[in-house]
């Protein structure tokens, strides 16, 4: 019967071990396509703001040309991506514990605590 095998169906049945894991070479051919700019999205999204890449006129008045608290003002920067990132999960029970928990901690967290923080806000919603 042509149309039934026109018709294959890719099932997904959890941890059963019945999952389709080929890729057809249509698939193949998009996900060449789409990988290369999911990556170049995921990366924008968890790399470390830095100053150099805010222009100046965001920035607070006579904080542009300070270079002695440039690192304070990237740490503060930071500091405000993780608070909003962690309130922006997409999940009201996470965003609502997980935003708190920043709004009130992530101000007092020294650089290490941060980078810790920063690879579990990382992590996907449902791991959390």
């Amino acid at each position: 019967d042509h149309d039934a095998a026109a018709m294959t169906k890719r099932w997904y049945r959890g941890d059963s071990g019945e999952m389709e894991t080929t890729l057809s070479a249509k698939e193949q051919e998009l996900l060449s396509v789409a990988q290369p700019r999911a990556d170049a999205i995921y990366e924008r999204h968890v790399r470390l703001p830095k100053l150099d890449d805010i222009p100046s006129h965001n920035l607070p008045d006579g904080t542009a040309s300070a270079a002695g608290s440039k690192e304070e003002m990237e740490l503060d920067v930071r500091r405000k991506r993780l608070v909003y990132r962690a309130k922006q999960r997409g999940w009201l029970e996470v965003d609502l514990l997980l935003g708190t928990w920043a709004n009130q901690n992530v101000h007092s967290l020294g650089a290490d605590e941060l980078d810790q923080f920063e690879q579990f806000v990382n992590l996907e919603t449902i791991d959390i």
